[in-house]
């Protein structure tokens, strides 16, 4: 071989090495360098909601473990795509971050690829999540309904279909609200609101029929008597709530083959620095095992996820994925379905509720 072959061969080494070395040292640098100036958590909903609490609280964490100013930024709009795509088409230097739940990440992804201005799957890497929550069936107090069998009866029986609640078409109050249906042979017609407050109040009023949501909202008006729990949407009872059953325990165990927990976690644009990225989930790992923070999550009936290292949160972020994509099937020609619209309070109340129904002899199933 030539000289100047194998000059060239050393020089290419001692230059791929170099580089090699640059990339790890620039690696280095963006892990102990970050954050350096604010980090913006876009909350894809409005200010108030069950997410954009806990995504406070997890910033004001955050601000303190990394001695850096974490603040949130709502940006509201089309199902959290809105806010989602800011994410997606900034700058991926962890400088802004996305928090959100399966809907926008998981929900619409699969039901609804065509709406959606990105694939969450390649766009967005899950960094932690955060905390969950369980969704509770329930009634208006004045329908009369004291259990999942009275309702599923009321929806048999209707000549026309009965009518149930949710923040939007896709949300988990509207699938779950589906999957009731579908595995009861029964129909309702679902009545979207611009949130889910506005659903809950409708159903305290008496105006919908049934209402799915979250437990920490729908807790304080079951506890007042304007709601009653007719089922919890997990194979456990939630202990704020601990006399309402479980879906199987009040008759329907087929409705939790699916995981029906929903979650909250951190995003961040997929080409972040892998170093800035594991920083993150080293610092929410540290704030989940907190105990103050399990303190603090459980008087608002919040539960923390598994703590999970960054491999286990990919892992986690693709069963979700393969699981709901399997379980959604049923339910994707049932999104076509006519529903009902209420662009503000009570504005479309829609087929009236159910009315009272007497109690049997027989025991629920």
């Amino acid at each position: 071989m030539p000289v100047e072959s194998k000059a060239g061969l050393k020089i290419g080494a001692l230059w791929g090495a170099a580089v090699l070395l640059g990339l790890m040292s620039h690696e280095v640098r963006a892990q102990e360098e970050y954050p350096s100036k604010p980090v913006q958590i876009v909350v894809p909903f409005a200010v108030g909601g069950g997410t954009d609490t806990m995504a406070r609280v997890l910033a004001k964490e955050l601000s303190a473990a990394l001695k850096s100013n974490f603040y949130v930024d709502n940006r509201t709009g089309a199902g959290g795509r809105i806010g989602g795509d800011y994410v997606v088409k900034s700058q991926p230097d962890g400088y802004k971050l996305l928090f959100a739940g399966p809907t926008l990440t998981v929900f619409s992804p699969i039901l609804e690829p065509e709406t959606m201005p990105f694939d969450a799957r390649t766009a967005l890497v899950p960094v932690a999540y955060f905390y969950k929550y369980d969704l509770v069936l329930a009634a208006s107090a004045q329908s009369g309904l004291t259990s999942l069998k009275q309702l599923i009866d009321t929806l048999q029986a209707a000549e026309k279909p009965m009518s149930f609640g949710s923040g939007g078409a896709g949300t988990s109050p509207h699938l779950a609200g589906l999957w009731l249906t579908y595995l009861t042979n029964t129909r309702a017609t679902a009545i979207h609101y611009r949130g889910s407050a506005q659903a809950q109040l409708d159903t305290q009023a008496n105006r919908l029929t049934f209402n799915f949501e979250g437990v920490v909202p729908t807790e304080p008006h079951i506890r007042s008597g304007k709601l009653v729990g007719l089922a919890i949407a997990s194979k456990t009872r939630s202990p704020a709530l601990p006399n309402v059953p479980t879906m199987a325990q009040a008759g329907l165990p087929q409705f939790t083959e699916v995981d029906w927990t929903q979650w909250s976690a951190l995003y961040a644009p997929a080409a972040t620095p892998p170093a800035v990225l594991r920083k993150l989930n080293d610092a929410v790992r540290g704030i989940m095992q907190d105990p103050r923070v399990i303190s603090s999550l459980k008087s608002l009936n919040a539960e923390l996820m598994p703590v999970m290292n960054f491999e286990e949160t990919q892992a986690y972020g693709v069963q979700q994925y393969a699981q709901w994509a399997k379980a959604l099937v049923p339910l994707k020609p049932m999104m076509k379905q006519v529903v009902g619209q209420a662009p503000g309070l009570s504005a479309s109340p829609g087929p009236r509720a159910a009315p009272p129904v007497r109690e049997r002899s027989q025991s629920d199933t």
